[in-house]
């Protein structure tokens, strides 16, 4: 989701700034950002999960929240609140298990002592919103990528009771990776991008 919210502001920036330079740009799940930057397949990333290797500096960029989203048509559309049991009991569906973006939600139930096996897991935020559009499921999405159709009416916030779920946007990069001026003006134009969206 970092890349849908971010890379394409980021390469216009850029590219109207440095227009003899081209960016090689990929857009994966966290781990594999992650994996590239260990294997020096990338020189800096944009993730939105945990980071694990000690070898990669991070600098934390946005937080926003996971919320529950369903259709109108969905009993918990209308309703004040729902417990989380109530909420785990209900077809799920969930962006797939290396994203960063499960892997805190799965942790964030785990904790709680949940296990969930989602009806549907996709690589594609619309393919979850159309899901649950169709009253198929409640999905778990970032905030910013449904606010649209929640002013809109096309989704409906499910509230869930002492229950949320953060996440942060980090700019990745190799602990031992040379910083060239070329590279710390691509960061900057970074860090702008995602301060500014949302």
């Amino acid at each position: 989701t970092a890349g849908a919210c971010f890379v394409p502001g980021i390469m216009t920036s850029f590219t109207a700034a440095y227009p003899d330079v081209q960016i090689y740009t990929r857009v994966g799940a966290s781990g594999e950002i992650e994996q590239d930057i260990l294997s020096n397949n990338l020189d800096i990333g944009v993730v939105e999960g945990v980071v694990h290797s000690d070898y990669i500096v991070q600098k934390v960029l946005k937080e926003d929240e996971l919320v529950a989203v369903c259709s109108g048509a969905h009993p918990f559309a209308r309703t004040k609140s729902v417990s989380l049991e109530q909420l785990v009991k209900q077809p799920l569906l969930l962006r797939e298990r290396t994203s960063g973006t499960a892997e805190l939600l799965l942790t964030a139930l785990s904790a709680r002592g949940y296990t969930v096996n989602p009806v549907l897991e996709s690589t594609s935020v619309e393919a979850l919103k159309n899901t649950a559009r169709r009253n198929l499921g409640i999905a778990f999405l970032p905030e910013p990528l449904v606010k649209a159709e929640l002013e809109a009416g096309i989704l409906y916030r499910v509230p869930v009771r002492d229950f949320s779920v953060k996440r942060c946007y980090r700019l990745i990069y190799h602990k031992n990776k040379y910083l060239s001026p070329l590279l710390l003006a691509l960061m900057q134009r970074i860090e702008q991008e995602v301060k500014q969206t949302g």
